[in-house]
């Protein structure tokens, strides 16, 4: 998940993460609460990794989410939870 402010949609995050090869990403949920600091969310979505030939690997997966992660942190600033 990553939190960062409302003004983030899931269109503006899929349309990022959209550029991800070998990855596809799906929206789960969004949360706004208390425990967060005002002005933020969290989003939570599915990351989905294919081969065409193959079963990926744990470590091309691993890959697969820290490059989602980087693409979201370097755009919007984002965390993990």
């Amino acid at each position: 998940a990553a939190g960062q402010s409302c003004e983030v949609t899931w269109l503006g995050v899929a349309a990022v993460l959209g550029r991800l090869e070998g990855a596809a990403a799906e929206f789960v949920s969004d949360y706004y609460g208390a425990e967060l600091p005002p002005g933020h969310k969290s989003l939570a979505f599915r990351l989905t990794v294919s081969h065409p030939d193959r079963t990926p690997t744990e470590g091309e997966a691993a890959a697969a989410e820290a490059a989602a992660l980087k693409i979201l942190a370097r755009k919007y600033q984002a965390v993990a939870r």
